[in-house]
């Protein structure tokens, strides 16, 4: 008998549409098959069958693996994708893309080594030609893994009575988002590890998001300290044969970055988001997505427990607390926190106060960590002769200056050597550099403090940073220096002085989410200080110390302060109590984009307002000029059905750009 099945490929050029293939073969909905696309061969899924009789100019499924997404992954891509406006096919290329080797050829031959029967001692036979398998590594052939052992680890057993009522609280949890919140300090990671330890138990995945590369490190440490075995961590030298083991349904625990989201689980018990407030879950590049929001979704189409977890979660998620959409369990700090924290006004980047306990730190041998949000040596590149700053090619964003004579757009990314001749006026070394990185603190504290040595961290150094962490919890830096990726989650037992060298960055800039950030990166950064036995200091530099969030900051009295920016939000209509959706259209030629978007008629939904258009904040962005409509409407309504229409018949050439941002956390 001769079966018609509807086939999902995850190309550009498939845009959503289902290719019907035949096979003489009953396959199951969710398999991999490798079909034929012209002359070449893809890899897709099997999305059901066609019911139609005609097979006319069909062709046949070529091979049929034994790789198979299960029903509940499937939902999950067709609810993500009618959420996130991202299509089918893109979706699937992420799952795909996850696994480097799952292009047509590969799956075939993992297909057939998956039905193999074992061999005789392998380890022993690689030992016989051990210079052979050291070639191959050198060349990239064969990766060295270390995979964690198939033994659940031992109980735990001394848990503070809040943690273990936390524990409870959680366990009774069987589906659905729960929040555990708790300051820095207070136990939460040791609570969802006994949590995912009990789910282990019953031979289920468990997925631990982090946002930062930077935190993993310490996470699997601190996970082995534990467990005594490792999880499996996702990263690009690793991913093929932790993709094989997501689809084989064998038990463990994988910790990743938010592309571990697309793992395609076949037996998934638990997904815990750790630092749920950051934006670094938030995709900005190619489809646009948030992994947290995903995840949410992902849980709800496996009908499993989802955990979020930070000491300052995200507006969204103290609503839907309020709502009662998620449910909260809060730790208290296990050890009484001894931090003093000073609000200093200064417009110099180290205070008198600052440079003071500095000293007084290092002489008891203590580390220091500084905090400054701002990459490089400089922030403005200025023309002396025509005082014109230097701007990306690329873009209309100002440089920042490296101390290693490069300049970096901080939006397209693009790096370039300092230029000696301005482009303006063609005048030679008129380069003028202002503005503060963390760069030239580290210069001007090694004049002051010679004898000590002072480290770097930011996502410019993510090569050394495990490195880093490492030398810093073994105390072999006495200063760092850093930009966010210092408020994820580190722990430094003699770490007793936090510098937050400027408190108020952000605090006057015109994006809706800037002081929920500035309140989340400042509390984050302080909560590293004091976290062992000593107590600690927090030193908070800033122009403005009569600046609301600071001074509830300072006083440790964040409530009052959310609960009035909920406030602002809630009479302005903004999220959380809306949501918005962002379409940005973009092209090389100005007066193209300008001419498109002007000819696109804006339709009438009801409880939608759709704004603009009107060019973006950072109009010319990696070469495109770019306009944009800002869609928002009630939380209550689901109009993304009606939107995907409306943005079906734009039509757009070629050559011009569609990007699609659904719940955006940027606006530039």
């Amino acid at each position: 008998m001769t079966y018609k099945y509807s086939i999902l490929l995850p190309e550009s050029w498939t845009k959503d549409n289902f290719y019907t293939y035949t096979s003489e073969q009953s396959i199951e909905n969710g398999s991999f098959v490798v079909v034929p696309v012209k002359t070449k061969k893809a890899t897709g899924i099997v999305m059901g069958t066609d019911s139609e009789n005609n097979f006319d100019g069909l062709r046949e499924i070529t091979e049929i693996l034994s790789y198979k997404l299960n029903e509940q992954v499937i939902n999950w891509i067709i609810v993500s994708s009618k959420y996130t406006l991202i299509p089918m096919n893109q979706i699937l290329k992420m799952i795909l893309v996850s696994n480097k080797n799952t292009k047509p050829g590969y799956l075939e031959i993992q297909s057939e080594v998956n039905d193999l029967k074992p061999g005789k001692y392998p380890i022993e036979m690689l030992k016989m030609h051990w210079n052979k398998v050291r070639a191959m590594m050198k060349e990239g052939v064969i990766t060295e893994t270390e995979f964690p052992s198939s033994d659940i680890p031992m109980e735990q057993d001394f848990f503070s009575p809040d943690q273990t009522k936390a524990i409870n609280s959680i366990q009774a949890i069987t589906s659905g988002t729960v929040l555990l919140k708790g300051s820095t300090g207070s136990g939460k990671t040791n609570v969802y590890f006994e949590i995912l330890h009990k789910i282990w138990q019953q031979g289920k995945q468990i997925l631990i998001l982090v946002p930062e590369i930077s935190l993993t490190y310490q996470l699997i440490e601190r996970f082995h300290e534990r467990f005594k075995v490792y999880p499996y961590r996702w990263h690009n030298s690793c991913k093929q044969p932790v993709w094989n083991w997501a689809v084989s349904g064998k038990p463990g625990v994988v910790i990743g970055v938010r592309s571990a989201l697309w793992i395609p689980f076949s037996n998934l018990g638990l997904i815990i988001v750790d630092e749920e407030h950051s934006t670094t879950y938030k995709q900005e590049n190619g489809p646009r997505y948030n992994a947290k929001d995903i995840a949410i979704l992902r849980a709800k189409s496996e009908n499993i427990p989802i955990i979020l977890v930070s000491a300052t979660p995200s507006l969204e998620t103290v609503k839907n607390i309020r709502d009662k959409n998620y449910k909260c369990v809060e730790l208290e700090r296990t050890i009484p926190n001894k931090l003093n924290i000073k609000l200093v006004k200064t417009n110099k980047w180290m205070s008198d106060d600052l440079k003071k306990h500095i000293q007084e730190t290092l002489e008891r041998k203590e580390q220091v960590m500084l905090f400054l949000n701002r990459k490089g040596f400089s922030t403005h590149i200025h023309c002396t002769t025509c005082n014109n700053r230097l701007l990306c090619k690329s873009c209309t964003a100002g440089l920042i200056f490296y101390k290693n004579n490069y300049t970096h757009c901080s939006y397209c990314s693009q790096k370039q050597l300092m230029p000696k001749v301005c482009p303006e006026c063609q005048s030679e070394d008129s380069w003028k550099f202002y503005g503060m990185g963390i760069e030239k603190i580290q210069d001007q504290l090694c004049e002051i403090f010679p004898d000590h040595k002072i480290s770097l961290l930011s996502s410019d150094t993510t090569e050394i940073i495990d490195e880093t962490m490492h030398k810093m919890q073994n105390n072999e830096i006495d200063i760092l220096i850093g930009t966010q990726i210092l408020a994820q989650g580190c722990h430094f037992p003699n770490l007793t002085l936090v510098g937050i060298v400027q408190g108020d960055i952000g605090a006057h800039s015109g994006d809706i989410r800037n002081t929920e950030r500035m309140y989340q990166l400042i509390s984050q950064v302080k909560g590293r200080c004091g976290r062992a036995d000593k107590p600690g200091t927090v030193i908070i530099q800033s122009a403005d110390d009569k600046h609301p969030l600071l001074q509830a900051i300072a006083q440790e009295n964040t409530k009052e302060w959310l609960d009035q920016e909920l406030s602002i939000r809630q009479n302005h209509n903004l999220p959380p109590f809306s949501r918005m959706i962002r379409i940005i259209i973009g092209s090389k030629s100005a007066a193209l984009t300008e001419k498109i978007v002007m000819n696109i008629k804006k339709p009438t939904i009801l409880g939608v307002e759709i704004m603009g258009p009107a060019p973006t904040q950072l109009h010319k962005y990696n070469n495109d000029y770019r306009w944009s409509f800002l869609i928002q409407y009630s939380k209550n309504i689901f109009p993304q059905a009606k939107i995907k229409q409306w943005i079906d018949g734009f039509r757009l050439p070629k050559n011009v750009r569609l990007t699609i941002d659904v719940d955006p956390q940027s606006f530039f």
